[in-house]
């Protein structure tokens, strides 16, 4: 058998990892925190016992801890990846600084009720992600939750699985002993421990129920030698907790006893359930404290009993609004146009530094780009430019380049109090803007942490600012980024300058990202053909979240490969993957809502796109999509005022002008139409243009447009659907089709996403037996696109 030491574990990992301590481990592993060198991030290593590896197959052990990466939600806490170490299967999680809830019962014994129901709701809320996935735990319990800023996070999820699938001897029934992940006796249901191939989710809702006992109580439902625990679980009633102690309240005593119940069909159905009637329990304390607060007349004595009786339903109260954060682009001093991605890089990467300090919100991206350059501003001006982007707290900053050695100067502002709060300069080598932003990101933090105590908290754990130590790499990484924010054929470059970033640090994960990213939109921007670059997407995000499972752009071009072949479901799930690693990320709000709204599904869309405006007040594209989702489900007044300031904020924005275009269409306004259609977008990029020209009735304009399409070299994916488009414009419904089905042979599904199919232009197909062929073949039901516009405004 294979001795485990930390000096052999050090050794198999070589230079990716420094192991910096031990902690305390199980039957199951060993485990060492670690500093992961490449990513500059604390992480936790468990290495497998080898009494457990023996009977592993490592190579799929790995591949089911991929899968199981695919888990990210606020309280749940995230594999990173898988390899051997010591001859021994390992996987790595992010390091939470705080400690087990195993360590905090060992030291307090049973919790105040408050603080128990606290943390259920966070264990329910992982449960309920979790299962909406399709992962279910097996051995939730005190020592796999961990405590950290007043948040419960569970750890080793998908774990129980891996070693399930990866058993060399499915026969084989050890995993099941103490301590190991398979199921802890004390916490184990009826039948999980009888090894009931049919045991599905509810095992989790019974060691819910275990554990909510043991924090009430002091200790699980039965203790004592294994065999017996076990034998209780199938033969014995637990004591209700309301016997076991005075002051829990019934209905929560009534929830524990029904997590606990023997058959599993008497228990909660789901997660999902046990977060509701928590939450009930917390609104019913609530509503009892305004009852009393507001003088109702009740006696001093009635008054007590009221507290009391209601004492254990009050929660902590929930975290104040997180403060709202800005950064102007930081100026080019040196007026270096060659250099200017750097200087607007480095903003980028304090922004996303400071995305990952807890009680802080980034808003205004997008609309601080209209201050570039701005200099002299006095407080007062920068109090107007913080409450235009709708936040409290403003950086401002200056680059400097000369020989080899930059200076970057920042200032923190306070809009509230018009004071300066930080201010710092930093003089480096160019190769060192990584540990700049980082720096800066730190003294903000620190200082926001030592001006707002309570509302501000840690950086979240995880990567530091850049994730590469390589300069050069990193500086190709913001030029490529720098490439894909001027769209058009600025896509493909900046997709060359991520695969040269890679090949000088292959472990460079943002950098995979944006590759995937800039592939995904070469279709769309560049008319490259879909299929030449799916699998090199596809590889490029999986790759990065391989690397940093905290990526949610890499997620969301997952979510866009899914949804180009009518993966919906999928789509669907990528995007929120995305969208709980980073709620305030626009971009995947947007490409969501988009989806969303192809599919006819506008409320969704629209809700979706109300919250990214939550954290971009200004932005030309939210407005554009806005217009168009409101037009199309009848609000007529809504779509024009969205689309009239779409276009104010970017006269030269394709979805402000096309979208603009089909609205006014709709309503009846060809000038208007005709007015936005004036300048003719470049050949390549998906335009609506053709379409909107046939509606004109300027069929030579509508058919030049697609001739250059058709005789453009790669030939852009989206030429069918726009010969379609105008077939329909034309009244050659046959023709459509067609041309549809031409689309639907040569690249799936992603006919569907160029109009949307809530759109009345399609209103003269919804009867053809051959357009609902279309829309299941893309996986779409013909049933839910039922005309959706109308006189409503």
């Amino acid at each position: 058998m294979i001795e485990m030491t930390s000096e052999r574990v050090q050794a198999s990992l070589g230079d990716a990892y420094v192991l910096e301590r031990e902690l305390g481990g199980g039957g199951m592993s060993r485990v060492f925190v670690a500093q992961e060198r490449g990513l500059r991030r604390q992480v936790v290593i468990k290495v497998l016992a080898p009494e457990l590896a023996a009977g592993i197959r490592v190579e799929r052990f790995a591949r089911e801890i991929r899968l199981a990466a695919a888990l990210q939600q606020a309280n749940i806490v995230p594999v990173h990846t898988a390899g051997t170490a010591a001859g021994l299967p390992y996987y790595t999680m992010p390091f939470v600084d705080g400690r087990s809830l195993r360590d905090r019962l060992a030291a307090e014994g049973e919790l105040p009720v408050a603080d128990a129901v606290s943390i259920l709701r966070d264990v329910a809320r992982a449960l309920a992600y979790a299962h909406a996935h399709g992962v279910v735990h097996r051995d939730i319990k005190p020592g796999n939750v961990l405590l950290s800023g007043g948040t419960a996070v569970v750890t080793d999820f998908g774990i129980a699985k891996a070693l399930g699938a990866a058993r060399q001897d499915p026969e084989d029934d050890t995993l099941t002993t103490e301590g190991v992940s398979l199921g802890t006796p004390a916490y184990m249901a009826p039948e999980q421990a009888s090894a009931d191939p049919s045991a599905d989710h509810r095992v989790d809702v019974y060691a819910f129920g275990c554990l909510a006992y043991e924090l009430l109580s002091g200790q699980p439902p039965f203790v004592g030698p294994v065999n017996k625990v076990i034998a209780a679980h199938f033969n014995e009633t637990p004591v209700p907790l309301s016997e076991r102690r005075a002051g829990v309240p019934g209905a929560l005593s009534t929830l524990v006893s029904h997590c606990l119940e023997k058959d599993p069909a008497q228990r909660p159905a789901g997660a999902p359930e046990l977060l509701e009637r928590l939450d009930r329990l917390t609104t019913q304390g609530r509503d009892a404290r305004r009852w009393t607060t507001r003088g109702k007349l009740l006696g001093g004595a009635a008054i007590a009993i009221a507290l009391v009786a209601m004492a254990a339903y009050v929660v902590d109260r929930p975290p104040a609004e997180p403060l709202t954060f800005a950064l102007l682009p930081f100026r080019n001093v040196a007026h270096d146009t060659a250099l200017e991605y750097r200087s607007d890089g480095i903003g980028d990467e304090v922004l996303n530094g400071m995305a990952r300090v807890s009680g802080i919100r980034i808003v205004g991206r997008g609309a601080a780009l209209r201050y570039k350059e701005r200099d002299g501003a006095s407080l007062a001006d920068l109090r107007a430019i913080e409450r235009d982007l709708g936040a409290r707290l403003l950086v401002t900053g200056a680059v400097r380049e000369d020989h080899g050695r930059v200076t970057i100067s920042a200032q923190l502002n306070d809009s509230t109090t018009l004071g300066e709060l930080w201010s710092g300069t930093f003089v480096r080598d160019a190769k060192d803007l990584g540990s700049i932003t980082d720096d800066i990101v730190r003294s903000i933090a620190d200082t926001l942490r030592a001006q707002f105590p309570k509302r501000v908290g840690q950086r979240v754990a995880g990567t530091s600012t850049v994730g590469t130590t390589n300069s050069e790499a990193l500086d190709l990484y913001l030029l490529g980024q720098a490439l894909l924010k001027r769209r058009g054929s600025g896509v493909r470059q900046s997709a060359a300058s991520f695969e040269r970033a890679i090949a000088l640090d292959s472990n460079f994960a943002r950098a995979y990202a944006g590759l995937a990213t800039a592939l995904e939109l070469e279709p769309y921007f560049v008319g490259t053909p879909p299929a030449e670059v799916k699998d090199r997407t596809i590889y490029a995000a999986r790759r990065a979240l391989a690397l940093d499972s905290t990526l949610a752009d890499a997620h969301v071009a997952l979510g866009i490969a899914d949804a180009s072949e009518g993966r919906w479901q999928e789509s669907d799930d990528e995007f929120r993957r995305a969208l709980a690693l980073e709620p305030d990320n626009v971009t995947a709000r947007q490409t969501y809502a988009r989806y969303l709204i192809s599919r006819g599904q506008h409320a969704a869309g629209i809700e979706q796109l109300q919250r990214a405006r939550r954290v971009e007040r200004v932005s030309p594209l939210i407005s554009a999509w806005l217009s168009y989702a409101f037009s199309v489900t009848g609000h007529v007044d809504s779509a024009l005022v969205e689309s009239e300031r779409s276009i104010q904020l970017d006269s030269t924005l394709l979805p402000a002008t096309n979208l603009g275009a089909l609205i006014n269409l709709a309503r009846g306004r060809p000038d208007i139409a005709r007015r936005l259609m004036a300048v003719t977008p470049p050949v390549g990029v998906m335009t609506y243009a053709p379409y909107v020209f046939a509606r004109l009735r300027d069929t030579t304009k509508a058919n030049a447009l697609l001739s250059t399409l058709e005789s453009s070299t790669p030939r852009p994916w989206f030429t069918d659907v726009s010969r379609a488009m105008v077939r329909l414009a034309l009244g050659d419904s046959a023709g459509a089709l067609s041309a549809l089905e031409q689309s639907a042979r040569a690249t799936g599904a992603m006919w569907v996403n160029f109009i949307p199919l809530g759109d009345p232009t399609y209103d003269v197909l919804r009867r053809s037996p051959r357009f609902a062929a279309l829309l299941r073949e893309a996986n779409v039901d013909p049933a839910a696109l039922t005309s959706m516009h109308g006189p409503r405004r």
